[in-house]
């Protein structure tokens, strides 16, 4: 409420008369005395860098959550995602960590990115991350009076990890969370906040800032006392008081010293190790000194990563690096610190980025290098070897080191660069060396100087120049540059093996970019014909697989296993007949059943199991049968039974379908079509009979049992005409038995047209009947009576009642109703229905019939030859076109 205290800034004069902002910037002007003085206003931008990575955080006009932006330094991509209520963001090595609100009262939540800002881990707590800072194993928070430390743990860490439950569980684990009360010593014994209570305390010293490195943390407090805790096992070790209140804390690379920065941006050193050897705490730890040394107007701080000696700070606009206490050169600018390694300082212009965050520019990531490096560099360009030596060995860095091996082997002093090689502990430099002291050749000295560096084209003309065409295709086969190798085996070089080996690589190349077609070309050149497999089957080439099973000039070798590989892909998109044939030619007949199967092409699936006896796709199809009738998909079931040429099964269950949709009355147009559809299946089953047993086929054998006479008569073929004759003869009397026998089990397929029949005649009533044709609905209602075993008799009966009382065949109409009254499935409310209504329609008209004329008879009556122009007409009318 009443905001918070972020910097003091002094300045000359008696005292300030004036301030003013300038719009639309962080820069104020003071009028002090008769003096002007502007002063620029450093933001606490949300962001952070890690590996090669820039993220950073803003907010647009039209969205409540802030953009993070991952911007790559290497490639210039840059990665976007929103995040809701982001409070802070911290890096360390490869992941950095944001700090949200969540919607709950008292939770907030850490979320550990990696460098495409994809999440990894996430750890919610319940204090508010007023401070944070990372290492590479944890990230620690902390409010005014609480701290938090996570050992965070990646999936790769996990991964990697080789201990054995055994072993973990007799090792004494380090606590993964720990919470306490800044007052209060650490307890890593509580399950993070599931153990921890603050009760309504309130530190009288609150936290003013944090910072660790991989051995220590310490907390800065207002009153200027800084605690030091150790890492990973959280201990208080040992306390030190500055003379003012800490800011901003940094630790140099070996946990010696950390650098201070006061709320007054006044920046001093404290070193930890200072008074050794006197007066010690319980630990036997130093008490060490806050030392004199302060630099003036300071905003950002960096120790380096590999010098505990050096670091680099910013005072104004000015960069300084300094070298224990003494400052270098200063060099003009505003970047923030980012990165300090190998004795060069990785800065971004933050402001310049956030004047523009949709459009992060690579020309705002800048290095700045030290003095000694750029000294190295000037004695190496101006003088030499000998002096550069001199002056690296006065300002010893691994950095140095490198950059004077560098220039050693540029100038072919093997001596020199094997020693910078030892010294900066480069041991394949080191294998360089004495790989280029066996080549007698300058020249190829140079080009392996070249490669070594990066300078594959100069290699590669100093090869040329040689005429050693066959070692720069070997340097460009080994850097993977095939566009190179394929332009110089045109040139005359290389064998067969190269080339070939060439265009395989080109084809992963296309290849890993999903550029199918071009990898396809190569991979066709190549003879590779597994991985142009692959891009057939990406490029959705079906035909082109196809081709590699039956295109003579195309085709793999029978018994290749690839063929099993393209008839899977194949029977993935439904392509049976292909899929089949390739697992045929791999001699793969169960593959090519069972792709049948999958592809419920059961009669091509039968049909190879009769021809490779295979006997086990007769259980499969029944229980693949059984399964569907069980999830009630009895249609499916009737297509399997058909395409298994299973025509009795399929006219069976066709039969009881319509008898379910007759008993329903609710659909006799449908029950009268599945009634055809069975009735043609039992055809079906009967004409193939007859075939089979006529040809001597050997579908008829698999459907007579052994010992037979189809069966035999099959057998004993091969004698003259008269015993083929009588054969055939045999063989065909014993395939009518035989379905005979299995028409003889089932009393439905035995009448399969009656079901037509009855359907037929039942609808025709009903149309007479509408269409006022009387007689001719009472005839077609009195032949309805001999199929009440498939309809209700009570629709019968009452039909034949309705049509004869308007055809006034009042006797007929008197037994239909006899008829209906006497039915033992009526019930008595019902049949006392049909009563009344016989005594009105009698009482009024006597139950007796007129004459009709034997013409009039003969006239619409349902007769045998009627039934059979029936199953005609039905027959002819489902006949393929």
């Amino acid at each position: 409420a009443f905001g918070t205290h972020l910097r003091t800034l002094q300045v000359p004069g008696n005292g300030i008369s004036a301030v003013a902002w300038e719009g639309g910037s962080l820069r104020i002007a003071l009028a002090v005395d008769a003096f002007i003085y502007f002063a620029n206003i450093r933001p606490d931008h949300k962001w952070a860098y890690f590996g090669n990575t820039l993220v950073y955080a803003f907010t647009k006009p039209e969205r409540a959550e802030h953009c993070v932006v991952f911007f790559d330094k290497q490639s210039g991509n840059k990665l976007v995602k929103y995040v809701k209520k982001l409070l802070m963001i911290r890096a360390c090595g490869e992941y950095c960590v944001l700090a949200t609100k969540t919607g709950e009262a008292n939770v907030w939540v850490l979320i550990l990115c990696n460098a495409i800002g994809a999440p990894v881990d996430s750890k919610y707590i319940n204090i508010e991350p007023v401070y944070m800072t990372m290492t590479e194993t944890h990230v620690v928070c902390a409010s005014d009076d609480v701290v938090f430390v996570w050992y965070y743990s990646t999936k790769t860490a996990r991964l990697t990890s080789i201990e054995t439950a055994k072993e973990s569980g007799l090792r004494k684990k380090d606590a993964k969370e720990a919470v306490w009360f800044i007052d209060d010593n650490p307890n890593v014994s509580t399950s993070g906040f599931e153990g921890f209570t603050k009760g309504n305390r309130v530190a009288e010293d609150p936290v003013s800032c944090i910072a660790c490195s991989s051995a220590m943390m310490i907390v800065g407090r207002e009153s200027g006392t800084v605690m030091r805790y150790s890492l990973p096992h959280i201990q208080l070790e040992a306390k030190y008081v500055l003379r003012c209140c800490p800011q901003m804390l940094a630790i140099n690379c070996d946990s010696t010293r950390f650098s201070v920065i006061d709320i007054n941006g006044i920046m001093t050193f404290f070193d930890m190790d200072a008074g050794k050897g006197k007066a010690a705490n319980e630990l036997g730890l130093p008490p060490g000194e806050h030392l004199t040394y302060e630099r003036k107007d300071a905003w950002d701080m960096r120790w380096a990563d590999d010098n505990p000696e050096l670091m680099a700070m910013m005072e104004k606009s000015r960069m300084y690096i300094l070298r224990g206490l003494q400052p270098e050169e200063p060099v003009l600018s505003s970047g923030y610190l980012c990165r300090f390694k190998d004795l060069t300082i990785t800065a971004v212009l933050l402001d310049d980025v956030m004047a523009r965050p949709d459009e992060p520019d690579l020309e705002l990531m800048i290095e700045l290098e030290t003095k000694s490096l750029r000294d190295t560099r000037d004695i190496l360009a101006q003088v030499g070897l000998a002096d550069a030596s001199s002056f690296v060995e006065d300002n010893s860095h691994p950095r140095l080191w490198r950059l004077l091996a560098e220039s050693a082997l540029d100038k072919l002093d093997l001596q020199t660069a094997e020693r910078a090689f030892v010294k900066c502990a480069d041991y394949q430099g080191v294998q360089l060396v004495k790989r280029l002291a066996q080549y007698s050749d300058k020249s190829k000295q140079r080009a392996e100087v070249a490669v070594y560096n990066k300078r594959f084209d100069e290699a590669e003309k100093i090869y040329k120049d040689i005429d050693r065409l066959d070692l720069a295709i070997e340097m460009r086969s080994r850097l993977g540059d095939w566009f190179k190798v394929m332009k110089m085996t045109k040139e005359g070089a290389g064998d067969d093996q190269m080339i070939n080996q060439a265009w395989v690589n080109i084809g992963d190349y296309y290849h890993d970019r999903q550029l199918w077609g071009k990898a396809k070309h190569y991979f066709n050149l190549a003879k590779a014909n597994e991985k142009q497999v692959e891009c057939l089957y990406s490029l959705e080439d079906y035909d082109g697989l196809a081709a590699l099973v039956k295109d003579p000039e195309q085709q793999l070798p029978e018994g290749s296993s690839l063929l099993i590989t393209v008839g899977e892909k194949l029977a993935s998109v439904g392509l049976a007949e292909d899929a089949v044939e390739a697992y045929l030619r791999a001699g793969d007949v169960k593959g090519a059943i069972d792709c049948c199967v999958l592809l419920n092409q059961w009669d091509k699936a039968v049909m190879l199991a009769e021809e490779h006896q295979f006997p086990q796709i007769e259980g499969l199809l029944v229980k693949y049968a059984q399964t569907l009738l069980t999830n009630d998909k009895k249609m499916e079931a009737v297509e399997l039974y058909r395409k298994a040429n299973r025509h009795p099964d399929a006219a069976k269950l066709l039969a009881e379908i319509a008898q379910d949709v007759v008993k329903s009355r609710a659909h006799p147009h449908r029950a009268l079509r599945l009634y055809v559809l069975a009735a043609l299946e039992v055809e079906k089953f009967r004409s193939k009979t007859l075939r089979s047993a006529q040809g001597g086929g050997t579908t008829m054998s698999t459907l007579a049992p052994k010992g037979t006479m189809a069966a035999k008569a099959t057998a004993a073929r091969g004698g003259g005409a008269t015993v083929r004759n009588t054969q055939a003869t045999m063989a065909t009397l014993d395939g009518l038995m035989q379905g005979d026998a299995i028409s003889s089990e089932n009393k439905m397929l035995d009448q399969a047209w009656r079901g037509v029949e009855a359907m037929h005649l039942y609808i025709e009533t009903h149309k007479l009947l509408y269409s006022r044709k009387v007689d001719a609905a009472m005839k077609c209602a009195e032949a309805m009576g001999d199929y009440t075993d498939i309809l209700d008799p009570r629709d019968v009966h009452s039909l034949l009642a309705i049509a004869a009382f308007h055809n006034q065949m009042y006797a007929k109409c008197s037994q239909a109703f006899m008829r209906l009254e006497q039915l033992e499935s009526l019930s008595p409310d019902r049949r006392e229905a049909f009563q009344d209504l016989a005594f009105k329609v009698f009482t009024q008209f006597k139950p007796d019939d007129f004459t009709i004329p034997e013409e009039q008879k003969r006239r619409d009556a349902i007769t045998p030859e009627y039934l059979k122009d029936l199953r005609k007409h039905y027959m002819a009318l489902c006949a393929p076109s």
